[in-house]
This record gives structure tokens, C-alpha cells and sequence, in this order.
């Protein structure tokens, strides 16, 4: 299953789009590093496996195509658990043949986002995060309060402005369709859910 449903446009982006002038820094003792994420990763049963492949290809049929009416008809059913987000990750990665990012781990809290993962582009090393996707004038947002990369803080900005520019791009369709009036985001414990609102 090809995974492109968002928190993974949000994480890939957020890894592709790391300034060069970071490797000044990729010496450091990568021990110091805070893991955030430490949850394991669940493994899913059959049913849910199947209940997930369903869930994707709602969101394949409506955002990946680009199809407002699939998108209206499904506003409700937008929805992952932390466990089928961290399934994903584990998966994608196995189909790579040298991946950037391994041993990926996700929780939530308090309407936050907590990533962290081992990094493999020039060093190893572990990467973290701490971030919330917001609404802001209709808009999907990410907002990062916390980055680290090799226990180096990052500056937000550096990863918010690149990953907003492409979150634009990947609902523009949304967002140029006057029947469109923003997103409810939900995010828990548990899950995630992304319900885009339209006038009747």
C-alpha cells in the first residue's frame, strides 16, 4: 500500500526540507538525544489491517485523486488511530531499499503530535518533534514547538514554511472550491481525524 495520506507528507516533507547548514552540527553524541516517541510500534490484527486498507483508499479515492465530490461524500470518515499511523510508517518504510528514516514512532497528547525517529542521511542519528495541525484562515497548518536533529534544537520556521507551502499545494482543490469552510482536527490519545467542513 502506497502510504501518502498526510502525517507522512507531513514527516517526509519535514526530513527532505532540513536546511544544509544543519550538518555543522551532525558531530554531537546522537545519546543526548530526548526520545519523545518511545511508544512501540502496535501490531495490527488482520481486521484492523483490512479496516485500515479501507480507511486508506477512501482518502486515496478523495484527496489523491483530487475528487471534491468523494471528499464531501466521506467529510466523516477521515480518521487514524495512533496505532494505524504507526503501522503505516512501519510499512513504507519496508518497501524502501535504503531508507532515511527507520524505527519511526508516533503518540499523541493534549492535541499534540510527538514523532521521533532514526536518521540516516549522512549520519545516524535520531530526529524529533513535537507538533500540531491547526486551522488558520481555512488553511491546514503544521505548527512545531519543538525539533530536534541529533540533539541540536532546529528553528521551527525552517520546517513550518516549506511543509505549509506544500500542504497548500496537496488541498489547493479544497481550498479553491466555494463550497469549502475549513477543517475540524482532532487529535487525542488515541487518534486523528481531519473532517473537512462545506456549506449545503
Amino acid at each position: 500500500m502506497k502510504t501518502k495520506f498526510i502525517l507522512l507528507l507531513l514527516f517526509f516533507v519535514l526530513i527532505f526540507s532540513l536546511p544544509t547548514k544543519t550538518s555543522a552540527f551532525w558531530w554531537f553524541n546522537q545519546k543526548k538525544v530526548e526520545n519523545l516517541a518511545t511508544s512501540t510500534v502496535n501490531t495490527l490484527s488482520e481486521v484492523e489491517k483490512n479496516n485500515l486498507s479501507v480507511k486508506y483508499k477512501t482518502w486515496e479515492s478523495a484527496f489523491e485523486k483530487k475528487d471534491i465530490v468523494s471528499v464531501i461524500n466521506n467529510q466523516n470518515k477521515f480518521l487514524f488511530t495512533v496505532s494505524e499511523i504507526n503501522y503505516l510508517f512501519e510499512t513504507e518504510v519496508k518497501t524502501i531499499k535504503n531508507p532515511t528514516l527507520t524505527g519511526v514512532s508516533v503518540t499523541s497528547s493534549n492535541g499534540n503530535i510527538n514523532v521521533a525517529a532514526t536518521f540516516h542521511k549522512f549520519i545516524t542519528g535520531r530526529f524529533t518533534f513535537v507538533a500540531k495541525i491547526i486551522s488558520v484562515e481555512n488553511k491546514i497548518r503544521l505548527q512545531l514547538s519543538y525539533v530536534k536533529l541529533y540533539g541540536f534544537s532546529v528553528p521551527t520556521k525552517w520546517l513550518e514554511e516549506p511543509v505549509n507551502k506544500e500542504l497548500d499545494k496537496y488541498f489547493n482543490f479544497l481550498y479553491s472550491d466555494s463550497r469549502y469552510q475549513g477543517f475540524t482536527i482532532i487529535i487525542n490519545d488515541n487518534y486523528l481525524q481531519l473532517k473537512p467542513n462545506f456549506s449545503k
